[in-house]
């Protein structure tokens, strides 16, 4: 287990490292050092940012972008209900849901992930309250579509954009297109910090509820901590990284996983981050789709991957494939081929992420399934996902691409 823990430093291209300027760690070392940690002024500056840039009267900061689904759902004021949402994700958009006392219902994908409208409109019943609308891997989903269906029934739309801020849909900021609307600041996401997320809306009601709910300040030592994580992680990685594995190792086999989880106010240090990242924001969304747009180019002609459609809407928060080579297993589990493509790449210093396990087919959420979720059965197993990170240059994502294919080459003998 050491020797494997001590091999992923040899990750050339790792799947998460922050794209930071000297802004940002400029903005983390001040904050660490002038104890504005928590407090300060950079949460309001960055709440003013955000409002200019993506023209929405209210934007308040939160914890997470989990926190910001959860606030918006109580801002509703339902006591009972379901809210709608895609099986296809992660545990961040159903803890929500369970945490602000609703039911959630799984409904199916289309081919690119997304939400289908179809199966919106099959899954409505009278007790349905909400939709919450993610546009994953940095896609938008077909939100105009979604919204009328969404706007028919009586219900509220929350445009999740965890994945996809900056993503324009019919000339208008995704984030932007529901009742209200939250992005996610997380590492790995399209703007990160070392945590953090954001509500976005036009209706003073949801605004007001919203802030009313913001009472909590996450522990300084948390943050601080996490700050300096990210610190390891991402300017000293080489150095860090076996015992942030090892670390990250003995916290999941020590301590049961909680669904439960704080909702709190962004903190000042990951506020004066993103601040400045955001400056960067076009530059690190055209550098991704530069980068998808190598592999696309690259790997079109190979029958036995199917590659995600490039359009000009899709920032590529994330880069998905499906192998159509791999084969279907029994259990839920991962494809052997999927875990063989996994492993050469890594051989070749290329760090691949997997996809979603379905929240349907976990135990703990089984019970919230209905209908036909035929696509996202379909797809999972088969899907992996590349690194698309904006610090790779063209010839490290064409070492990506050869990498690809030197696989495939290798299967055919």
């Amino acid at each position: 287990m050491l020797e494997f823990l001590g091999r992923l430093r040899s990750y050339r291209f790792p799947f998460l490292k922050p794209y930071w300027t000297n802004g940002e760690w400029r903005a983390l070392f001040d904050c660490l050092a002038g104890g504005r940690v928590i407090d300060g002024d950079d949460t309001l500056r960055f709440e003013e940012l955000v409002k200019a840039r993506f023209g929405t009267k209210f934007a308040m900061g939160t914890n997470s972008g989990r926190s910001g689904l959860q606030l918006i759902l109580e801002s509703a004021g339902y006591k009972v209900g379901e809210v709608i949402v895609p099986s296809f994700g992660c545990t961040g958009t159903i803890q929500p849901i369970l945490q602000a006392g609703l039911t959630p219902v799984f409904v199916d994908i289309e081919e690119d992930f997304n939400m289908d409208p179809s199966a919106l409109s099959d899954s409505i019943t009278k007790n349905s309250r909400a939709v919450i609308v993610p546009s994953l891997y940095g896609k938008p989903a077909r939100l105009a579509e979604i919204r009328k269906i969404a706007k028919e029934n009586g219900m509220l739309m929350i445009d999740d954009a965890a994945q996809a801020m900056g993503a324009v849909f019919s000339g208008k900021p995704v984030g932007t297109l529901g009742d209200a609307g939250i992005f996610s600041f997380s590492l790995g996401k399209v703007l990160s910090a070392t945590a953090g997320g954001m509500v976005l809306t036009n209706s003073k009601h949801i605004d007001e509820s919203v802030r009313a709910g913001l009472t909590v300040k996450e522990s300084g030592i948390v943050v601080s901590s996490r700050a300096i994580e990210t610190l390891m992680r991402g300017k000293y990685r080489r150095c860090f990284l076996p015992l942030l594995s090892i670390k990250n190792l003995l916290t999941r086999r020590l301590f049961k996983k909680d669904l439960s989880f704080k909702v709190a106010k962004l903190s000042n240090i990951d506020a004066a981050i993103c601040a400045e990242q955001l400056k960067s924001l076009d530059a690190i969304i055209s550098l991704r789709r530069r980068n998808a747009k190598i592999l696309n180019d690259e790997l079109s002609s190979m029958p036995a991957i199917d590659l995600p459609e490039y359009t000009r809407e899709n920032i590529f928060s994330k880069y998905t494939i499906k192998l159509n080579s791999a084969e279907k297993p029994a259990s839920v589990a991962r494809s052997l081929e999927l875990a063989r493509f996994a492993r050469f790449m890594a051989g070749r210093g290329i760090e691949i992420e997997w996809t979603y396990v379905p929240l349907h087919l976990r135990p703990v959420f089984n019970q919230y399934r209905k209908g036909n979720l035929s696509v996202t059965e379909a797809v999972w197993w088969k899907s992996i996902t590349l690194p698309v990170n904006p610090n790779f240059n063209e010839e490290d994502m064409k070492y990506i691409a050869s990498s690809i294919k030197a696989y495939f080459n290798e299967r055919k003998k």
